[in-house]
């Protein structure tokens, strides 16, 4: 039994790592200033990742869908899009 739960915490740790690498590209992308003029906290999905990776990886990916379909990355992504163009101007 404990041979079962530790080998299914090691894969979960292994399959979360791609994952989690497409969400630090993601996260990367949105500029500082966009997290501040949204009223927005990067800080939340960085501990809900962190914590869900040593909790075996399997609540990681969970976190990394919800960030995927959420309205703060929506939100983010837009202010990110628009900063980008009043920029070229």
């Amino acid at each position: 039994m404990a041979v079962d739960l530790l080998a299914l915490w090691v894969v979960g740790v292994f399959v979360a790592v791609p994952v989690i690498a497409w969400w630090a590209r993601d996260l990367a992308r949105i500029p500082s200033p966009a997290w501040f003029w949204t009223g927005r906290h990067r800080r939340p999905w960085q501990w809900g990742v962190l914590l869900g990776w040593i909790a075996g990886g399997w609540p990681s990916i969970v976190v990394v869908l919800v960030w995927s379909r959420s309205e703060d990355r929506r939100d983010l992504l837009e202010e990110a899009n628009d900063m980008h163009h009043r920029a070229r101007w």
